[in-house]
């Protein structure tokens, strides 16, 4: 990502297109955009919110003489915070029911008894993470036998 009179260029295309008055070569380095007056953007990494956030790009801003791109992070609206919820549940309902799959072997008429007793309350407490308190983003995950 680079900069230049605050228009920002995330690709090598961009600023091809917004080079007009001169040819770039063909293989473009930092050295040769800054020729051009173009300044690299130091890409901050994403923090990681929780489901009563949103994440939003900032528009990049000058630290210390670099140009640096950073995120910020705003409450989510209850719309969104119901979204983030039923997707995350999803996805826990999910890996459970392939838990359960896993093991559904177990259960089989022909199953080795001990195996069968092993299993029953490891499959049960997996039914039961729906009901979990911090369900669907604080699960304990039951230990397989």
């Amino acid at each position: 990502m680079w900069i230049k009179d605050g228009a920002v260029f995330t690709s090598h295309s961009d600023i091809r297109k917004a080079v007009k008055h001169a040819s770039l070569p063909a293989v473009i380095t930092d050295e040769v955009l800054s020729a051009f007056g173009f300044e690299p953007v130091e890409v901050q990494p994403a923090p990681a919110p929780d489901h009563t956030e949103k994440l939003e790009e900032a528009e990049p801003v000058k630290k210390d003489g670099k140009w640096v791109k950073e995120y910020r992070k705003r409450p989510a609206t209850p719309e969104e915070i119901d979204a983030a919820t039923k997707d995350k549940a999803a996805d826990v309902r999910a890996t459970r029911d392939a838990l359960l799959r896993d093991t559904d072997w177990t259960q089989l008429a022909d199953a080795d008894k001990k195996a069968q007793g092993d299993f029953v309350s490891y499959r049960q407490a997996l039914r039961d993470m729906p009901q979990q308190a911090g369900f669907p983003f604080n699960v304990d995950w039951p230990v397989k036998p």
